[in-house]
């Protein structure tokens, strides 16, 4: 399996039918995959976003999840269906498009011809509200600066800064 890797930012308009393009280089990423298309389901977190992967991911995690399911955990019952129930399998159309289910939109706050950020995390991806995604983005920049140690936790940053 090959796994994927989604990287970067990419803001994308969406129409009044709920259509919008998804990155070229999120596309390219996927196209190796059995699936023309990808995977879409609200976050467990329950943020403002759209989590997106490509199928592959979406059934190593399906597996991870019930191979070690014990039925009687309703914790572990409850991760399993949220992460599961939610899952949409969307197509690209001829132009590389997909269209947001209305469910997906609305939890993000993606309206109608409004505009979709992309935004790549490796193996998986996020969708957001772009106005929500800007807001979201200066708290985090404001965040690391004044913590400055936090990119300590990051291990290949404390390798290469000798820290290891």
């Amino acid at each position: 399996m090959v796994v994927a890797s989604f990287l970067s930012k990419f803001t994308n308009k969406v129409d009044g039918k709920g259509r919008v393009s998804v990155p070229a280089d999120f596309r390219e990423e996927v196209a190796q995959t059995p699936f023309n298309g990808i995977i879409l389901r609200l976050p467990i977190d329950d943020k403002p976003y759209i989590e997106g992967e490509d199928i592959e991911r979406t059934q190593a995690l399906s597996e991870s999840l019930y191979d070690s399911y014990d039925v009687y955990d309703e914790e572990q019952a409850a991760i399993a269906d949220l992460m599961l129930s939610s899952i949409v399998k969307l197509s690209f159309d001829p132009e590389g498009r997909i269209t947001l289910p209305k469910e997906l939109r609305e939890h993000a706050g993606i309206d109608l011809k409004g505009q979709a950020t992309f935004v790549g995390r490796g193996p998986f991806f996020q969708i957001w509200n772009a106005d929500a995604y800007t807001s979201h983005n200066a708290a985090l920049r404001d965040k690391v600066s004044k913590g400055r140690a936090m990119l300590g936790k990051i291990p290949s940053l404390k390798a290469k800064r000798g820290d290891v």
